[in-house]
């Protein structure tokens, strides 16, 4: 959970709530951290209940840990991580067109010609970029651009139709 108070204050990670003789800060007998920290009241509480909240056996894990000590600062940005076709992607390295692209292709689905033609021709791979931009290509005519388009999208209107 994140509370703003106490990212300001340096606590961020669980390890953060553990005093150096591995006892939460908050029910250590001597709370040289929160004084150093300079920590309201409010915050306190605030802190009591995360600690409240966990189960027995986080509490346990936590107290026996050794809290590792890095010399760089924390830095957020190195944490949050996104998912992209089954890979885990820092969010500093991720663009906005990127993320689009993700998005857009869960909701994007195939047009049904598309679908159709996939099931007629089993066997074969077909190249569905290629397919759309031959009209362009091979003819000049806005007409019979439009002809080409409507027989691969197999909506082309007959008299029998």
């Amino acid at each position: 959970m994140y509370f703003r108070n106490l990212a300001e204050k340096g606590i961020l990670r669980m390890g953060d709530l553990i005093s150096n003789n591995n006892e939460f800060i908050v029910r250590s007998t001597c709370n040289d951290k929160l004084r150093e920290l300079n920590i309201s009241p409010l915050d306190i509480f605030t802190l009591i209940s995360v600690i409240d909240a966990l189960s027995a056996e986080w509490c346990k894990s936590l107290a026996m840990s050794v809290s590792i000590v890095s010399d760089e600062p924390f830095n957020l940005h190195h944490e949050i991580k996104l998912s992209f076709d089954g890979k885990n992607v820092l969010i500093e390295t991720v663009v906005s067109k990127t993320i689009y692209k993700e998005l857009r292709n869960k909701i994007v689905t195939p047009p049904t010609a598309q679908l159709n033609f996939n099931t007629l021709f089993i066997i074969d791979v077909l190249e569905w970029k290629e397919i759309y931009s031959l009209p362009f290509c091979t003819s000049l005519d806005t007409k019979s651009r439009k002809l080409q388009y409507k027989l691969l999208n197999r909506c082309l209107v007959t008299n029998s139709f």
